[in-house]
């Protein structure tokens, strides 16, 4: 019996070791883990922004635009990297700068201007200023071409009816059908798809709850530009032809093309037509070839109703301002130019005069003859001719043709 308890004691008592044995080596091999084994650090992160909680323990970022080579973000912070810049900064690949000041929802970038939403409204900042788009409680934004679309809680867009959704074209702000019941929450766009999310049950009166779509008409404008004469003489009548054609896949209105004759040109008169889907529209612009002046004559599409697939009306025929614009594939394809080289008119003007009677007696009549010819090889236009009749004479009459004659 003793001998039975004895073997038990022992049993339970190096079972006892054994767990301390065990324990004892967990707890050292989690001392290894942490100090021999850390978590290794992924190259393909990027931490050189300077953002951190040691420099703001409050900061948060909600939105985050590009434009070209800068990147915007928006959100509730105080500071990004060194830089004091309050809920909205632009990072340049270099550095932070301050833009704005107010909590920040969403950003998106349209053309060169930035867009932003938050407890202040909705503004744009077009690089050296902030203006009021006049529209309440937006929440989302969707950039497609050169139109923007905002969804939200509001009723109105700058003074139109538009409930909670809306599209700004760049100038004025227009609404999607009768718009939805409730406000949207978040907006997506794909191709000719606007995908609208929110706290909806209707959209356009159909019944839709939380989520729908607006399909839009989309078209793509392409503007070419010629001249009938580039080497014109000065004073010629000439004639741009500007062919603006919509590729679809809808059809086109509101479409206005700006012609910018410069100084070297005087307006004479043009024709229009009007453009539809897979159709042309020709503008002709007749001018008169000034003697000086700026001679590139570039023409734009300056509006339409609709979204062009991938050119923003109004904004330049330079648009990768490369200086060319001339049939120039860098840029967008609704502007063009035209120029011409003019050539002033050569002339040779000879000029004879003689007298009828060389030894007239005192008190008679005589008759100088001035003839002024014309060698060419283009027209004369303009020509004077002085006739300074002195003090031996008494001015009876004259004839001319064509020429100028004044008799001094």
């Amino acid at each position: 019996m003793k001998r039975y308890v004895i073997q038990k004691c022992l049993f339970y008592t190096l079972n006892f070791k054994f767990l301390r044995f065990v324990f004892s080596t967990l707890f050292l091999f989690s001392a290894t883990v942490q100090n021999n084994f850390a978590i290794p650090e992924d190259e393909n992160w990027d931490d050189s922004y300077g953002f951190s909680t040691t420099l703001d323990l409050s900061g948060t970022i909600n939105a985050i635009a590009i434009s070209s080579s800068d990147v915007y973000v928006g959100g509730n912070f105080s500071t990004a990297g060194e830089v004091s810049a309050n809920n909205i900064a632009k990072w340049d690949g270099s550095s932070w700068s301050y833009i704005f000041a107010g909590d920040c929802n969403d950003l998106a970038v349209s053309g060169s201007d930035l867009y932003a939403s938050g407890d202040f409204g909705f503004s744009k900042w077009d690089g050296a200023n902030w203006s009021s788009m006049n529209v309440r409680d937006v929440r989302a934004i969707a950039v497609g071409g050169s139109d923007l679309y905002v969804g939200g809680g509001f009723t109105t867009a700058g003074g139109v009816s538009a409930n909670n959704i809306a599209k700004w074209d760049g100038s004025s702000w227009s609404p999607l059908g009768s718009g939805l019941n409730n406000s949207v929450n978040a907006l997506a766009l794909n191709n000719t798809d606007l995908y609208v999310g929110g706290s909806f049950t209707t959209a356009g009166g159909k019944s839709s709850s939380f989520f729908s779509s607006w399909t839009i008409n989309m078209i793509d404008l392409e503007l070419d530009k010629y001249v009938d004469n580039p080497t014109p003489n000065v004073g010629d009548h000439i004639t741009f032809t500007v062919i603006a054609t919509n590729q679809g896949p809808d059809a086109a209105t509101g479409v206005s093309v700006t012609d910018h004759l410069p100084s070297g040109y005087t307006f004479v008169s043009f024709t229009t037509s009007q453009v539809t889907s897979g159709q042309s529209a020709t503008l002709t612009v007749t001018a008169t070839v000034n003697p000086s002046g700026d001679y590139l004559n570039l023409a734009e599409v300056s509006s339409q109703n609709e979204t062009d697939s991938d050119s923003s009306p109004g904004n330049g025929v330079d648009t990768d301002g490369d200086g060319n614009v001339i049939d120039d594939p860098g840029d967008e394809d609704d502007g063009d130019g035209a120029v011409i080289i003019p050539i002033l008119p050569v002339v040779d003007l000879e000029l004879e005069k003689s007298v009828d009677n060389a030894a007239p007696y005192i008190g008679d009549n005589i008759t100088f003859i001035v003839v002024a010819t014309n060698q060419g090889p283009d027209a004369a236009t303009g020509v004077s001719v002085t006739d300074h009749l002195p003090s031996g004479y008494t001015f009876v009459s004259f004839t001319t043709s064509q020429v100028l004659l004044v008799i001094i």
